[in-house]
């Protein structure tokens, strides 16, 4: 099973590039299956052409700062997609637009993790907050890609 992870999020927005630093982290994981983990940074236009060739994807990008510094949701695309789901930026548009291209290229499943922040204001690395839930922050995200990962090669050898 073709297994891709990718991180999003611009850098120069404090917490918001917590998707590439968190696949720099998981770059240090033993992993299950093969599993290829790229960053695309805020240039969201090659993620569809990118992730068409896999069987499952995972996105990672940051949510809007709340009160939960650190959170993980993880939403499978197609509930995502049957929602309205709020366009906060051209960043989000382009996000729906790539992944609704990358699921019409035949992939088997797409699931969106993000990670409620503390700032997205300018600024280059992370905001106090977000440091102090690092760690722990990758290990659950690492849980989380793991799971959905042996959950899909359960079914693939049930032939389902």
């Amino acid at each position: 099973m073709r297994t891709c992870v990718i991180g999003v999020g611009n850098e120069l927005r404090r917490d918001d590039g917590i998707g590439p630093l968190i696949i720099e982290q998981l770059r240090k994981m033993v992993w299950k299956t093969s599993t290829d983990l790229f960053t695309l940074g805020p240039d969201l236009f090659g993620l569809g052409r990118m992730a068409g060739s896999y069987d499952l994807l995972f996105v990672l990008d940051a949510l809007p700062p709340g009160p939960e510094p650190g959170k993980v949701t993880v939403i499978r695309w197609e509930t995502a997609a049957c929602r309205k789901m709020q366009v906060l930026s051209l960043h989000d548009m382009d996000l729906m637009m790539q992944l609704n291209w990358a699921r019409r290229e035949c992939m088997k499943e797409i699931w969106l993790i993000g990670v409620e922040t503390a700032s997205d204001d300018w600024g280059i690395g992370l905001s106090p907050e977000m440091q102090e839930v690092m760690a722990s922050l990758v290990e659950r995200v690492y849980g989380v890609i793991q799971e959905r990962l042996s959950h899909a090669m359960l079914l693939e050898g049930l032939g389902v």
